[in-house]
């Protein structure tokens, strides 16, 4: 078999008498339209195409039912749910997709299961609810979704899986390759229901806390060799004197002894053992929730926390200017005199943010590689005159440029309220405007837009054309070409905000009110 590496994970256990309703998941791609490929039926017909079908609602989401019994739910190792970077190399680490789940009491075993992660059916009552993507699935779509993950008793012999059957429509029936985030949620891994049936498992033996004794132990293993994150990291070069522990430090932020040959594959495992206490109740719902408001995330943190330490000695207005000021320390410091109004001043610019309002253009010196501004009184009249017409041609185009964000923006909103027009609730039918009507205003908007974009690509013209001119007026000595920096010594230049945010026009806008709530999570 090999050598194994084992890294613990940690195994949580929900213990429940009876049903309950709990938080669910934040997208239900089962209610996706679509027309069934078997019988050519449509299926959510009257569902719009549009993401509050599939979104949950705030406040109104407490729809997933929890059977009772024992609810296990397993976590990844950190080092497979770290995502990438955008400009590292390769992408979301591949996670084991094969567990072996066994309940044992009194040191025996008393029965096991297999949980296959990445198993894909259409009519598995028990699996997660997972889009179709092609870039992960084999077989051609004919649902938009799939239901992923089964467990099967040990007894039931071991499945093939996609490595072990030379079927191809067998081998389509898992996907490619399983991460943490799944289709796309970052939660995937972490939040219970939406992976009950991948990284969970439910056994319905035990109606209360299971006696002591009762110990269930998780197994976790990569069917694919190949995808195996550790087998790969130490089956790639590495310099001469690097031991696989320090492939593993420098890969995984795993520490391992070297005790000689490095292991071939990896597994996970975690154990939790029950010995409840004589009246130990599971029921750990709470009233103690709230809801603070603030301008800023600080300034909301600190009213909570000011209310939930209030018994520090402390008024709660005084604890919470406490607790902004500590946001404030490094520029505060530098403030010996009038800290306190410092401190509000602070408060109240943190309450606002800055937005570009438009770029403006420079003569720059680019002597020794270094940009600075260029000393206008040394050269011509026309310079000045030249940048400033450049500099209003360039504020037209960055209003074009404002406007059709903005007409943009308002047409994806009409059409979200168009599709809403078409399939309407039938309850209220009748209070929703006519869809051909709201359809002749998105075609008129979308021939607005399509004249503002030939306008704005005329004022791109004009203010390339007052850019050349402006570089025209540049005497000889002082005209410097794109791809010679270091001989040059004045040029027409972009003011990139990284670069020279002094010469990037902006504005500010208040900053939209956060809301804290806090609450008891069982």
């Amino acid at each position: 078999m090999g050598r194994l590496l084992v890294v613990p994970v940690h195994l949580d256990a929900l213990c429940l008498a009876g049903e309950r309703q709990v938080k669910e998941p934040f997208t239900d791609f089962t209610r996706l339209p679509y027309t069934d490929p078997a019988d050519g039926h449509d299926h959510q017909a009257d569902m719009p195409y549009v993401s509050e079908t599939l979104l949950s609602v705030p406040f109104q989401d407490q729809g997933f039912r929890l059977k009772a019994g024992v609810h296990l739910h397993w976590s990844l190792p950190d080092a497979l749910t770290r995502l990438p970077s955008p400009d590292a190399a390769g992408g979301v680490p591949v996670v084991p997709n094969r567990w072996l789940v066994t309940r044992s009491a009194g040191g025996a075993v008393a029965q096991q299961w297999v949980v296959e992660s990445d198993f894909l059916a259409e009519d598995n009552a028990g699996g997660v609810p997972y889009p179709y993507i092609a870039d992960q699935m084999d077989e051609p779509e004919q649902l938009p979704y799939r239901l992923l993950g089964r467990r099967m008793p040990l007894t039931a012999g071991r499945p093939a899986g996609r490595t072990g059957s030379a079927d191809p429509a067998e081998r389509a029936r898992y996907l490619r390759a399983l991460t943490a985030v799944g289709y796309g949620e970052p939660t995937f891994a972490s939040f219970y229901p939406h992976c009950h049936s991948v990284f969970g498992l439910h056994d319905p033996a035990f109606r209360e806390v299971p006696p002591q004794g009762v110990t269930y132990d998780v197994l976790g293993w990569y069917e694919d060799l190949g995808q195996d994150v550790l087998a790969v990291a130490l089956g790639a070069p590495r310099d001469a004197g690097t031991g696989w522990p320090d492939v593993l430090r420098a890969a995984f932020r795993w520490t391992a002894a070297d005790s000689g040959a490095a292991p071939d594959r990896m597994v996970c495992w975690g154990r939790i053992a029950f010995a409840p206490a004589a009246g130990e109740s599971q029921d750990t719902t709470g009233d103690d929730t709230g809801v603070w408001v603030g301008n800023t995330p600080t300034e909301a943190l600190a009213a909570h926390l000011g209310a939930v330490l209030g018994d520090v000695g402390l008024v709660p207005d005084d604890l919470e200017n406490l607790l902004e000021a500590l946001a404030f320390a490094e520029d505060l410091e530098s403030a010996p005199l009038d800290v306190g109004l410092k401190l509000l001043e602070a408060r109240h610019a943190d309450t606002f943010r800055a937005v570009p309002s438009g770029n403006l253009r420079a003569v720059t010196d680019e002597r020794a590689g270094q940009g600075a501004d260029a000393d206008l009184t040394a050269l011509p009249r026309a310079v000045g005159a030249a940048l400033n017409t450049l500099n209003v041609a360039q504020a037209a185009c960055d209003r074009a440029g404002a406007e059709l964000t903005g007409l943009r923006l308002e047409l994806y909103a009409d059409w979200y309220r168009y599709m809403l027009c078409v399939y309407p609730p039938d309850t209220s039918r009748d209070s929703y405007p006519n869809p051909d009507q709201v359809l002749f205003h998105l075609r008129r908007q979308a021939a607005l837009i399509t004249r503002r974009v030939d306008r704005a690509e005329a004022l791109g013209q004009d203010r390339d054309a007052a850019r050349a001119a402006a570089e025209a007026q540049l005497p000889d000595g002082y005209r410097q070409l794109e791809d010679d920096i270091t001989r040059g010594r004045k040029k027409i230049s972009d003011i990139q905000p990284a670069d020279r945010a002094a010469r990037r026009a902006t504005r500010h806008k208040p900053s939209t009110e956060l809301v804290l709530v806090s609450m008891t999570v069982c």
